[in-house]
This record gives structure tokens, sequence and C-alpha cells, in this order.
């Protein structure tokens, strides 16, 4: 990935510890520069 490629993932996870704790992992490892938890979510 080149510094000036941007990607946008929209997932679902089954709670709001489990996206905490994806988030903090991802931003820890440097593949992610913001994360947004949105809950509940309806469809």
């Amino acid at each position: 990935m080149k510094a000036a490629d941007a990607y946008l993932v929209i997932t679902n996870l089954p709670d709001r510890g489990s996206a905490a704790k994806l988030a903090l992992e991802l931003v820890e490892k440097r593949l992610a520069a913001c994360i947004n938890i949105l809950s509940p979510c309806r469809s």
C-alpha cells in the first residue's frame, strides 16, 4: 500500500467489546488511523 492510498472498511462484529478489541489492535499495528464504533446498528 502506498502512503497516498486510502481504504474504507466497514464490518459488523457481535458486540461492542469485540469492536473495541479489533479497533485497538488495528491502531496499535498502524493498520488504521481512525476507527469509529457505531452501535446499536439496525437494518
